[in-house]
C-alpha cells in the first residue's frame, strides 16, 4: 500500500465522495520556534533549541509519535504515526497528516510554551490505496477528469492547435497514456 496524491486537476467537490477508510492532507503547521529566526545569522542558544525540542517530542509522543532522528547535521526531526509523517522544522511541520490526527495536534502545539503555532495550512488530500484501487478511482473519474483536461487545454485560437477528442488510459501510478483520437 501507499499513500498516493491525486493532482490531476480534479476540482476538490470530485474528491468528497471518495470512501476511503483514513482521510490524509497534505498538512503544514505554521511554528514559531522562540528565539528562531531561519537566516543563519543568528544561531539558535542551545538551551532554547533543546527546550523546543524537548516540547515538540514530550507532545508528539503523548499522541502516540515515533520521533526520528535527523539524518544529517542542521537538519530536523521528523515525526511518524502509522501512515502520518512530520518533518518538524522550527517554522512549519510539514507532511502527511490524518484529518482527525491534525485538529489534536494542532490543538496540543497551541498549548506549548517554545513555540507558537499560529496557523494550519491544508493543501491537496492524499488517499492511502494501492495501485489497483487508485485505477477503480481514476476509472470512477474518468468524465470528470476528460473535462478538466480539455477545458484546461482548450483555447479561442483553434486555427493554430489540432483539436480532437482525447482519450486518457490510466495504466499505473506511474505511467497515464494519453492517446488523441484523429
Amino acid at each position: 500500500m501507499s499513500l498516493t496524491e491525486l493532482s490531476l486537476g480534479m476540482p476538490r467537490e470530485a474528491n468528497a465522495s471518495v470512501d476511503v477508510a483514513g482521510k490524509y492532507s497534505s498538512t503544514y503547521f505554521r511554528i514559531n520556534g522562540n528565539g528562531y529566526d531561519g537566516s543563519g545569522r543568528n544561531p539558535w542558544p542551545e538551551h532554547v533549541e533543546a527546550a523546543y525540542t524537548d516540547e515538540v517530542v514530550k507532545i508528539l509522543t503523548a499522541h502516540g509519535w515515533d520521533i526520528l532522528e535527523p539524518i544529517a547535521n542542521h537538519a530536523a526531526y521528523t515525526a511518524t504515526k502509522d501512515r502520518n509523517t512530520l518533518y518538524l522544522h522550527p517554522q512549519c511541520f510539514s507532511g502527511t497528516c490524518e484529518n482527525a490526527e491534525r485538529e489534536r495536534l494542532f490543538q496540543s502545539f497551541r498549548q506549548a510554551k517554545t513555540f507558537a503555532c499560529h496557523n494550519v495550512d491544508v493543501y491537496e488530500e492524499v488517499f492511502d490505496m494501492n495501485d489497483d484501487e487508485l485505477a477503480v478511482l481514476l476509472e470512477s473519474k474518468r468524465d470528470i477528469i476528460v473535462a478538466e483536461l480539455i477545458k484546461a487545454l482548450t483555447t479561442k485560437r483553434r486555427n493554430l492547435y489540432i483539436v480532437d477528442v482525447c482519450v486518457c488510459q490510466y495504466k499505473s501510478t506511474a505511467n497515464i497514456n494519453i492517446k488523441v483520437q484523429q
